[in-house]
């Protein structure tokens, strides 16, 4: 630890006779700089859009007995949706 202090410091007050009186001492820590990975996040409010947006509709009548997808998933061709 390292103690700092300073006869004339522009914080220190000034004496009757026009001198400058020392700041109290503060104790001033240190620690050896070093580099390291660090997780970048960053936090913002925004709005987010589809890539793309599709309309499924079915090449027969029924009643849709399941769905096998949910919201927001990716699919490929071939990939069971519904089950009418």
């Amino acid at each position: 630890m390292l103690v700092a202090a300073s006869g004339m410091h522009a914080q220190g007050s000034c004496c009757p006779a026009g001198r400058w009186r020392a700041s109290p001492v503060v104790p001033v820590l240190t620690a050896t700089a070093m580099s390291e990975d660090v997780p970048v996040e960053i936090q913002a409010i925004g709005n987010v859009q589809a890539y793309s947006l599709v309309s499924v509709r079915s090449q027969i009548t029924g009643p849709l007995m399941k769905v096998h997808i949910q919201e927001g998933q990716d699919v490929k061709a071939g990939d069971l949706l519904f089950s009418i």
